[in-house]
């Protein structure tokens, strides 16, 4: 069978081949046990109805098994080495369609006994199975514990830390299965095993990347377990094995050696190939089993690896396809469908490219003479990637071609259409700037524009542009300030080009009405064609800092510093610019805070509040640790303070979403698009920088790098906030559609939460894929997109009512007994779900009443944050209040560069910098004390020196 192929009929008779309906399920086990040992072949159907897969291979009896959790005693697997078949389980190809797998009664019985000799298994063993147990990972722990004659406890609710702490405490369990991405998340909870890790005696971890140190946790962890990890894929399942309990230092990154007769090489092509009883029969095309093994038995995978000495390293993927959001594609039947679909011979070609948010998407070329429109191929390219399970959307890339590049024998050479597109594309790009130079104007903007056309190399110069704008750096920037004060431009004014100044501004010459010179400053910074000058900004849609940049624009236009500042007491453009022709020099005088302001700077203190909460959790435990056992007994009872954070700047978060950005949506909603990438933009570009340091520590600790570990360490709970940036312009066009916002609100964010306990079932499995697996943990990690934008959409609505009531001249005490009323029910819920001893516990899994509970703790601190403001006047007790505020505003870069110090401190270790620790806090600490002293400077006009 190995070296030909067979017909379906000839190895698969009908009448034993059953189909069951995956499900995460005791009853599946039963039934699969039970048919294995009739000899049947099970195959793995997606449902009862699964027509596809049951008319491929003949089924004729299909079980749906019912779903049953909880413990499972007295199942047997019996040892067989007949070569008949006994499985088929399914995968997706690289041309989109799953491909059966057909897996033997030796084969899998191979594997069971394996993992027994690798891990020492007896009939002791009490598992809990993490993984579905459908799956091929799953299915093999229950096969293994069968075999052994113990137990295994498949969980009622997925992977959950605390019932596996709960279950390890109580002495119920002793072995646990998991993939690396769940052992992360109990990883993150390391005290709930104090005193109990001794009790696990067996880990399996999953096939996909775990670091060393990682593994160097779980062995710290874990004292007393046999803990290996396994490297493998559903043809060959479990071909390495290493032996973590046993290793130590680089090895720890490898994948690990083989056992018991398995083979490992890597070809000429750089390759893995196994060889060995457990792999694959083959697999099923058009009716007939196709071998996957060569005449001397290999099977070739498409993994990169190496090794060194008898330990595996693997490297990645080989796959020449194109890696779309998950979703493999051959350029080949992708071009053949198109070429079809549009009855024509060879006037479509398929190249791929890079992408931010899909890993990959196609570029579909076209030939220009080819008549056919854009639209139609756009069309019919929806349609036929639609049917392979493709939604590009916006990403879809086509691009007309004069011809296709082709070697000698007229192959399209792919890789030079990406880059003849690459290259038109940075031509389209370029900037042509507009002369706008009016050197008729002053002698020293003519001045001014000789310096920079001289550095700059560019000629003509728009006057209106800033030096960075027309592509100047930092250093130039020195040098064209130290020649401008030179010719006789002050020292202020030249000092103002790091300001972003434009020549005009910096040589004193506008004259335009100021009126209106602030008018279109607002109107830039909102992004909207027309404002008010009655309304205040915040009126406007606008949010703190925001505020901030149109403040700096105007103390450029020449506006006081000081009454640039009444922008965040709530005064309407007019206020601000009659105040300045009013003032003549006199600025001392403040303008009491108007109802809106006050209730920002209540949203930036809440915001400046979690924040702190936030950065505090993550070192508290580091800070106990090192301080009498008595501090360790008090600080659980800070529990829902720490936990408080994340969540609670989610609500937050939120309700400055609702108070501040939705008028500028209804006003115009490109204004709001175009904010949010923005800020998403300046945020990205954050965590890429924290995953560098990352990626550098790891490197110089002598770690593997890779895709994989790459993507992971772009992992940080501010990814979250990354994708609400972007998809916040889509949350209000569905929130618009509706009469009442605030109650549209409710009901996404109940949606959402709904979609997240759907995940939250389907349990879905881990991937080495780095794009899949981002995109898993984006919608399955603790903190997840789906649940957390429940918690912001909450806070939405209440940001909109807030703003609304403010509007009104009403009071916000309803909010506060609404707040009050939300703590109670939370406290009510966790009772009659007896998990009120969770109050005690961090960090702790997010559960039903959590919520409520955040949201209304959020909300008592905006109606308290905002009494403050409205009755805190002066003094130091004001000048705290607002450096709370200032915190709020840097929320995002203070808690980003908080989680900066450690690896940065990694980094000064690695190259022998000695005090790495304390060097990489005290950056920390200087930084944010520049940035908030910066802001608060700006927002309030005086720095934390003088608090």
């Amino acid at each position: 069978m190995k070296n030909r192929e067979d017909s379906l009929d000839d190895v698969m008779s009908s009448s034993k081949v059953v189909g069951i309906v995956a499900k995460n399920s005791i009853d599946f086990v039963r039934h699969a046990l039970k048919s294995l040992a009739a000899e049947n072949i099970v195959v793995n159907l997606r449902s009862h109805d699964d027509q596809e897969r049951i008319a491929e291979l003949g089924i004729t009896k299909v079980y749906e098994p019912e779903l049953e959790t909880g413990w499972a005693k007295g199942f047997e697997y019996p040892a067989t080495q007949t070569a008949a078949l006994a499985q088929v389980l399914f995968s997706s190809g690289t041309e989109g369609k799953p491909k059966a797998i057909l897996l033997s009664q030796k084969a899998l019985s191979n594997t069971t006994d394996r993992l027994l000799s690798v891990m020492e298994i007896d009939s002791s063993i009490r598992e809990y199975v993490g993984v579905p147990v459908h799956y091929s990972f799953g299915f093999g722990r229950c096969r293994t514990v069968a075999r052994a004659g113990g137990e295994f406890y498949i969980p009622p609710n997925g992977f959950n830390p605390i019932e596996i702490a709960e279950l390890l405490g109580n002495k119920a369990i002793n072995a646990i299965s998991a993939v690396p991405t769940l052992w992360r998340v109990l990883l993150q909870a390391p005290d709930l095993f104090d005193g109990i890790g001794q009790y696990l005696r067996w880990i399996e971890i999953g096939s996909q990347y775990m670091s060393r140190d990682e593994k160097e946790q779980l062995k710290k962890l874990f004292p007393k377990a046999i803990i290996v990890q396994h490297y493998g894929l559903t043809e060959a399942s479990r071909s390495t094995f290493l032996k973590i309990h046993q290793t130590q230092g680089a090895e720890l990154e490898s994948v690990g050696k083989c056992y018991d007769g398995v083979e490992v090489a890597i070809n000429d092509s750089g390759r893995i190939t196994i060889r060995g009883e457990h792999v694959s029969s083959g697999i099923v095309k058009e009716q007939m089993l196709v071998p996957l093994t060569d005449e001397n038995g290999w099977f070739e995978t498409s993994d990169s690896g190496e090794f060194k000495g008898d330990y595996l390293y693997y490297k990645g993927r080989v796959d020449d396809v194109i890696n779309c959001g998950g979703i493999k594609l051959s350029p080949d039947l992708l071009e053949q469908k198109l070429n079809d679909a549009l009855g024509s011979a060879k006037a479509i070609a398929i190249a791929k490219i890079a992408d931010e948010f899909r890993g990959e998407v196609p570029v579909i070329a076209y030939l220009a003479d080819a008549g056919m429109s854009s639209e139609q191929i756009k069309k019919v390219a929806e349609s036929t990637l639609a049917d392979l399970g493709v939604n590009v959307g916006s990403g879809l890339i086509l691009f007309a071609c004069e011809s296709f590049p082709t070697t000698d024998t007229g192959k399209i050479q792919r890789r030079k259409i990406t880059q003849v597109y690459q290259s038109a594309q940075k031509v389209s790009a370029k900037k042509v700037v507009s002369s706008q130079t009016n050197t008729s104007q002053s002698p020293s903007v003519n001045a001014i524009v000789e310096i920079w056309e001289e550095t700059l190399k560019i000629s003509p110069i728009d006057i209106h542009s800033n030096f960075f704008d027309l592509g100047g750096d930092s250093i130039s920037a020195m040098a064209v300030a130290v020649k401008m004060q030179k010719v006789g431009i002050p020292q202020e004014a030249c000092q103002k080009i790091f300001q972003g100044a434009s020549i005009i501004e910096l040589s004193g010459d506008s004259d335009e009405p100021l009126l209106q010179q602030v008018t279109d400053i607002w109107e830039d910074v909102l992004k909207l064609p027309e404002i008010d000058i009655d309304r205040s900004f915040f009126d406007l849609g606008g949010d703190s800092l925001s505020a901030i940049r149109v403040a700096t624009k105007m103390e450029k236009a020449g506006i006081p510093k000081q009454l640039c500042q009444e922008i965040f007491a709530g005064l309407t453009l007019r206020e601000v610019v009659a105040k300045h022709s009013q003032a003549k020099g006199n600025t001392t005088q403040k303008h009491k805070i108007t109802p809106l302001a006050c209730a920002s700077r209540a949203l930036n203190i809440v915001r400046g509040l979690l924040i702190m909460v936030n950065i505090l959790a993550h070192w508290a435990p580091g800070i106990v640790a090192r301080m009498p056992q008595v501090f360790t007994d008090y600080n659980r009872y800070l529990a829902v303070f720490y936990s408080s954070g994340t969540p609670g700047f989610a609500v937050v978060f939120g309700a400055g979403v609702g108070f501040f950005f939705l008028p500028r949506y209804l006003a115009n909603p490109g204004s709001l698009t175009a904010l949010m990438l923005r800020n998403a933009l300046i945020l990205g570009v954050g965590i890429t920088c924290l995953m560098l340091l990352r990626i550098t520590s790891r490197w110089l600790s002598g770690m593997l790098i890779d895709a994989l570990l790459i993507s992971n360490s772009f992992w940080v709970v501010l990814i979250y906030y990354f994708y609400a940036l972007l998809t916040v312009p889509l949350w209000f066009k569905i929130i618009t559609h509706f009469k009442n916002h605030g109650l549209a609100c409710i009901v996404l964010a109940l949606f959402s939460y709904s979609a997240h306990l759907v995940i939250v079932a389907i349990n879905i499995p881990a991937s080495t894929n780095p794009v899949v697996q981002h995109l898993i943990l984006l919608f399955t990690s603790q903190y997840n997109y789906f649940e957390m934008t429940a918690g912001a959409l909450l806070g939405t609505a209440f940001g909109i009512w807030i703003k609304e009531s403010i509007s009104r001249g009403a009071s916000l005490s309803i909010f506060l007994w609404v707040g009050l009323a939300l703590i109670g029910f939370s406290l009510v819920i966790a009772s009659e779900m007896n998990e009120l001893s969770l109050f005690v516990v961090w960090p702790k899994i997010p559960s039903l009443w959590s919520w409520p509970l955040y949201l209304g703790m959020v909300l008592v601190m905006i109606c308290g944050a905002y009494y403050i403001v409205e009755t805190v006047t002066h003094g130091w007790s004001l000048r705290l209040v607002n450096t709370i505020s200032t915190i709020g505003v840097l929320a995002f870069p203070l808690f980003l560069t908080h989680q900066m110090v450690i690896p940065l401190k990694n980094v000064l270790y690695n190259i022998g910098i000695p005090l790495a620790l304390p060097i990489s806090i005290l950056l920390y600490a200087g930084l944010s004390i520049y940035l908030i002293s910066r802001v608060n400077k700006v927002y309030f006009g005086s720095s934390l020196a003088k608090l």
